[in-house]
C-alpha cells in the first residue's frame, strides 16, 4: 500500500506544479501584456501635410461626344513640391489653362465615366504641365468639382 501512496502523491504534486506553471504562464501573457498595453499611449496617426496648393479657375468644356452636346465642369486644385512653382505659375497662367482647356475638350464623356478614368486624367494632367514647369512640379491634381452633364 505505501508504493499506491507514493504514485498518488507524486501524480498529485506533477498535476499541483503543471496547474500553477499554467496560470503563471497565462499570467505572465495574458493580463501582464494587457496591463502593458494599456500603460502604453496609444500611437499617433501619422500626419497628412500637403505642399504648396495652387488653386485652378474652374472650368466648362464641351466633351467630344458625337450628337448631343454634353459639358464637363471641372474646379481642380494643384499640389506643388515647392511654393517657388506659384510664381512660375501665375506667369504661365494662360499656357496652363490652354494645355488643360485642350485636354479636357478631347473628352468623351465614356473617357470619364469611372473612377479609373479620373485617375488617368489626373495622371495626364500632371505630366503636361510638368513638362513646361522648370521651378518645380506639379505633385498631385485634387478634383474638387467634377461634373459631367
Amino acid at each position: 500500500m505505501p508504493k499506491k501512496r507514493v504514485i498518488l502523491l507524486l501524480v498529485v504534486v506533477v498535476l499541483v506544479a503543471g496547474v500553477a506553471g499554467g496560470a503563471f504562464v497565462a499570467y505572465n501573457t495574458w493580463v501582464a501584456s494587457r496591463a502593458a498595453s494599456e500603460a502604453a499611449p496609444p500611437a499617433a496617426p501619422p500626419k497628412v501635410t500637403l505642399g504648396p496648393v495652387y488653386p485652378v479657375e474652374p472650368f466648362m468644356v464641351n466633351l467630344a461626344d458625337p450628337g448631343r452636346p454634353k459639358f464637363l465642369k471641372v474646379v481642380l486644385q494643384l499640389e506643388l513640391d515647392s511654393g517657388a512653382v506659384v510664381p512660375e505659375l501665375d506667369g504661365l497662367k494662360p499656357k496652363v489653362r490652354d494645355s488643360l482647356l485642350t485636354l479636357l475638350s478631347s473628352k468623351g464623356s465614356a473617357d470619364l465615366a469611372t473612377v479609373a478614368d479620373k485617375e488617368r486624367l489626373r495622371n495626364e494632367i500632371i505630366h503636361r504641365l510638368n513638362a513646361f514647369l522648370a521651378a518645380g512640379r506639379v505633385v498631385e491634381v485634387y478634383f474638387t468639382e467634377f461634373v459631367v452633364q
